[in-house]
């Protein structure tokens, strides 16, 4: 894929893959950075989104449809997981940082394009709540630096996911704890019926 010039991709995507590349970065990526991003990059945005490629993916169609879990209730909708299996210290904090960085540009670029997020769920543990938010205002640019720490009653934490998720205008990080996310899996998966919110996890 890499070497069709990312056949298939979004200007903003080729854009980004290619500054990712660039020998002449300040902090150059690892190269297994750079391939995990390109990976789910190529799985979300070109298989799953229907594409066609000139050459024989490893992962088949039906390989591609494993990925996909199926509710367990009726009416919800199914649950698509990505999973790059890194080693420690292989710099996987900063994979994530990259794949919120293609969703929100490309959602910034094209708004009405619902397969990109509009929206990143962060699950961290409590002690560091606080510092996701201080780094986001400090390095985080305006447009996309908008942030809710989920906290309260599980009541008041669905409340404040149904607000986030009808606002379609939203865009931003939502904040919360191992703990407090419990109780809120049946809003969650409410909330996919939303077509311009989507909550990717970085856990």
């Amino acid at each position: 894929w890499r070497a069709s010039n990312y056949e298939g991709a979004t200007n903003v995507t080729r854009e980004l893959l290619r500054y990712w590349w660039r020998e002449d970065r300040y902090r150059r990526l690892f190269f297994c950075q750079l391939e995990a991003a390109e990976t789910a990059i190529f799985l979300s945005e070109i298989r799953a989104g229907g594409k066609r490629v000139r050459f024989n993916p490893r992962l088949t169609d039906e390989g591609l449809a494993g990925l996909v879990d199926t509710p367990l209730e009726p009416g919800q909708p199914p649950l698509t997981r990505y999973g790059c299996k890194m080693a420690t210290g292989s710099g996987k904090t900063v994979v994530m940082a990259m794949l919120v960085a293609w969703t929100l540009c490309n959602r910034g670029r094209f708004p009405s394009a619902e397969r990109f997020p509009s929206a990143v769920l962060v699950v961290c543990p409590n002690s560091v709540t606080a510092q996701w938010v201080e780094e986001l205002h400090k390095h985080g640019h305006p447009n996309f630096s908008n942030s809710v720490v989920l906290s309260g009653s599980t009541k008041k934490r669905a409340a404040t996911l149904q607000q986030l998720a009808a606002d379609s205008g939203w865009q931003g990080w939502i904040i919360t704890s191992y703990d407090s996310l419990r109780g809120l899996f049946p809003t969650l998966y409410k909330l996919q019926a939303y077509p311009s919110k989507l909550f990717d996890t970085d856990t």
